[in-house]
């Protein structure tokens, strides 16, 4: 009896899962970002060098519009004026649609100010929605410089649980920098 129920709900999560992939695709995208001599207040340093964001995308089949969207630096190559070498560790995943999205949407107009480059990208390459999703299940983000013995770390946890009628039932954020 207990193998039948062990089938059971494995072929259930085999079918949901199938049933997801259909609805969307998955697209991939690299962001090749350079630094000039750009000052990083928790080091207190400034830093110059090169990265490679990997970007993976899910487009809604039906609606051509973006469902959610992971990140993360695949290749790294900075250093400091001394010649140290640091490296950047960022991952995350939102599927909520909000900051995010309009980050990676617009990253060239979120850089202005700063001597951080982005090549390949144009501003608006993300099919965003044109009405963000009011629902989702969570912005997570973990960004941190490594190097010459110093660690900097950012962590973004936002977890949003909507109920069956679309209303929130739970909200919590949180948000830490280890130099402050």
């Amino acid at each position: 009896m207990k193998t039948r129920k062990i089938i059971f709900i494995l072929s259930l999560c085999i079918l949901f899962i199938g049933a997801t992939a259909l609805q969307a695709q998955t697209f991939q995208k690299d962001l090749r970002a350079t630094l000039n001599n750009e000052y990083v207040a928790c080091l207190n340093k400034q830093l110059s060098g090169e990265w490679v964001y990997h970007i993976s995308y899910h487009i809604h089949k039906k609606t051509g519009e973006l469902v959610n969207v992971h990140w993360n630096i695949k290749q790294c190559d900075l250093w400091d004026s001394e010649g140290n070498r640091y490296k950047v560790i960022d991952t995350g995943n939102d599927n909520i649609g909000s900051f995010m999205w309009d980050l990676w949407n617009n990253i060239n107009a979120y850089n202005a100010g700063y001597d951080i480059v982005y090549y390949d990208v144009e501003d608006g390459w993300l099919p965003v929605p044109e009405e963000l999703p009011e629902e989702g299940h969570l912005i997570s983000s973990v960004f941190r410089f490594i190097g010459n013995g110093d660690k900097v770390t950012w962590t973004i946890h936002w977890h949003v649980h909507m109920n069956a009628k679309g209303e929130l039932t739970a909200e919590v954020y949180r948000e830490y920098m280890d130099c402050y």
